[in-house]
């Protein structure tokens, strides 16, 4: 299980990257640049995406937005995370495709929780997908 985590600021990527290291048999690959991060998730699957909102260059709105557009990341979860607590953050990373929300401070058993349900999900949708493959083959 591969899972991008896209954040410029280097506690909030270590935390993250740390919590999430966390999950049996996951991978988790770390990233300051979403530009970075962008050109990696177009040559590689990942099967969770968790990203900031504020970033430099490219935001955790645009890149999400960016990743939904390539036929890989339709039906992958992706978590966004941020300090703003205005609503309409919200909505735009919704409207964007994000799966989930978090506000800063985040306590990581909170994103360990929400991100392994995310997985789990993704699991099963794959599991069925595959499943439905054979039976037609």
């Amino acid at each position: 299980m591969d899972i991008l985590v896209v954040d410029d600021q280097r506690l909030n990527l270590a935390i993250a990257t740390k919590t999430l290291e966390q999950i049996a048999g996951a991978t988790v690959h770390p990233f300051q640049s979403s530009v970075a991060a962008l050109a990696e998730a177009t040559y590689r699957a990942f099967d969770l995406v968790v990203v900031d909102f504020n970033m430099p260059t490219l935001d955790g709105v645009l890149l999400i937005g960016h990743l939904r557009r390539l036929p890989q990341y339709q039906r992958t979860p992706m978590v966004m995370l941020t300090a703003s607590h205005d609503p309409t953050v919200r909505t735009f990373a919704l409207e964007a495709g994000a799966t989930a929300f978090l506000t800063y401070p985040i306590r990581p058993s909170d994103l360990l929780d929400h991100v392994t349900v995310l997985l789990s999900k993704r699991t099963r949708e794959v599991s069925a997908a595959r499943a439905r493959t054979a039976a037609v083959g």
